[in-house]
């Protein structure tokens, strides 16, 4: 019986001993190392949890006792007092039955990778028992992107040609440009903020829309590199601004004017980011420079019409008709007339259509003159023996004579004596019926019918020949409306065209701001070429304005 109570009481004292130790708590294999990730100055991102089941319990349920260290930034920086740490309070723990444990990080400033432990142990245990859970919290900034008041947006006027495009760099200085900056600012120590860019852009008039080939989006540098200062292209994390390269191949972009937006994307948990764009694209300066031309010329040759083409056009129908008649006359009648026919032309080309019409009914009168004197030789052939006859031959070269002199008067004179000649030779040549012969009767008939009785020009006109480079000149001066009463010859064959030229480029000037320069979508529409040509045929008025100053 002694040696028995010693016993028991031994084996009660392992037992208790062994029901102490064999309850513990069991961590997650999963969980003996904790990440919390979370953006810094977001208390409600640093967020996790360690899951654990309370093993070989008794009936008396220890308390859980739960033990945060200090974090410490693992580049030898800041840190995270444990005070921040929070662990779940009262946790009640139910044997063999898995308790998760929430675990919140607050007040985390600094970004980077913090290391500390968290331990867990019953109330009774000792220190050294306790299971130790690893903590790691990976503080990031959160990718937030806010555009600079002046590069918030993408707006500009383009225009679509190819380069070298000389004439549109020096009519809208920047209007070619291909490469253009989004400007941004950002928290410092935020990692690489975009991870897509796409593009909505469409053009209000034709609905073009922009494709990959029209718009690039590079990768972001910081301003200082932007600048030209020593920068990094690689790092932007410790940056506070950020610059985006955007490059736009706007060459075959049809002119338009494109509204949308550019839209980026940061992350999952960031909105997106939208950009406006305003773009205005026109066509190269070429196509509306040649239709100003156009339209000036247009309104000019209306003008010319109007003054000068229409009585020229009619000199041209009173010529032609009387050239007509020309061709139909023997070589030797075409030569007396020659040199007639060449002044009236020239009075046509001269400008001078009422003188050239003037002369071409005389020429015409003088034509019809030709033909009776070549009838009245006709009537008298085979009676050349006749003394009288013989005389009025040698008249009819004569009257030729006066004819390519243009000495209409002396003319008629000289007819109508040959008219009484034949009559009275008529009656001498008497036939075998004793009667008037009646061809030389004819003959003086003809003579009768052969009197100019239309315009006469008392003089004939010499024709001149004109340098080259004169008629250029003059046709110039002619062309430009001014008057024709100049008498030095510099104030004819410079001045004017001089002035003239002048006068044409002032109006493609002005044509060309109005219609092109202040229109940033011109090439549109089909009626932007239309309203160059009628602004330049609308030019007319300028012309007449310049046409009433006379030069002395």
């Amino acid at each position: 019986m002694k040696i028995l109570t010693p016993v028991l009481s031994a084996l009660l004292v392992v037992s208790f001993s062994l029901t102490a130790r064999s309850q513990e708590i069991e961590v997650d294999p999963g969980d003996s190392k904790i990440t919390i990730k979370g953006f810094t100055g977001d208390d409600a991102s640093f967020n996790g949890d360690v899951r654990v089941t309370l093993r070989n319990a008794n009936q008396a349920t220890p308390k859980l006792l739960l033990l945060p260290s200090h974090l410490q930034r693992t580049d030898g920086g800041a840190q995270i007092n444990r005070g921040q740490v929070q662990v779940g309070e009262g946790v009640t723990l139910s044997p063999d039955v898995p308790t998760t444990i929430p675990i919140k990080v607050t007040g985390v400033k600094a970004p980077g990778e913090y290391k500390g432990k968290l331990e867990l142990l019953l109330a009774g245990q000792a220190r050294d028992t306790a299971k130790t859970v690893e903590l790691i919290v990976l503080a990031n900034v959160r990718t937030t992107l806010t555009a600079l008041a002046n590069a918030d947006r993408l707006k500009t006027n383009l225009v679509n040609c190819d380069p070298p495009c000389w004439l549109a760099t020096w009519l809208l200085p920047g209007s070619t440009q291909n490469n253009y900056e989004l400007k941004f600012e950002k928290p410092i120590g935020a990692s690489q903020p975009v991870l897509e860019v796409t593009t909505d852009v469409k053009g209000e008039q034709n609905g073009f829309q922009w494709k990959s080939t029209h718009f690039g989006f590079g990768q972001p540098t910081d301003a200082a590199s932007s600048n030209g200062q020593a920068g990094s292209t690689n790092n932007t994390a410790d940056k506070r601004f950020l610059v985006f390269p955007v490059t736009l191949s706007h060459a075959d972009l049809p002119a338009d004017h494109y509204t949308g937006s550019i839209y980026l994307s940061l992350d999952a948990d960031t909105p997106v980011i939208k950009l406006p764009v305003d773009v205005n694209v026109r066509v190269a300066p070429l196509w509306p420079l040649l239709f100003l031309f156009i339209g000036i010329l247009l309104g000019k040759l209306i003008k010319y019409m109007q003054e000068k083409g229409g009585p020229k056009a009619d000199a041209l129908v009173v010529f032609n008709r009387v050239e007509a008649r020309d061709r139909k006359l023997v070589p030797a009648d075409q030569k007396v007339i020659e040199s007639q026919m060449e002044n009236a032309r020239r009075l046509m080309n001269d400008d001078s259509p009422a003188e050239a019409i003037t002369l071409s009914k005389s020429i015409d009168a003088r034509i019809t003159a030709l033909e009776s004197v070549r009838e009245i030789e006709a009537r008298l052939a085979g009676k050349e023996q006749h003394p009288k006859v013989k005389e009025v031959l040698g008249q009819l070269n004569k009257a030729r004579e006066l004819i390519r002199e243009g000495q209409d008067s002396e003319m008629n004179v000289l007819l109508d004596e040959i008219r009484k000649t034949l009559v009275s030779l008529s009656t001498t040549l008497m036939g075998d019926e004793n009667v008037p012969d009646p061809a030389v009767k004819e003959a003086a008939e003809a003579a009768k019918n052969a009197t100019i009785t239309g315009p006469v020009t008392a003089t004939t006109i010499t024709p001149l020949k004109i340098p080259l480079h004169k008629r250029v000149t003059r046709f110039l001066a002619d062309f430009s409306g001014v008057v024709d009463d100049l008498e030095p010859e510099t104030a004819r064959w410079v001045l004017q065209p001089l002035l003239w030229l002048v006068l044409v480029l002032a109006l493609v000037a002005l044509g060309l701001k109005s219609l092109y320069i202040d229109n940033p979508t011109f090439g549109a529409n089909a009626a932007d070429y239309v309203s160059l040509i009628f602004w330049g045929m609308s030019s007319d008025v300028a012309s007449r304005t310049l046409g009433s100053l006379k030069f002395g």
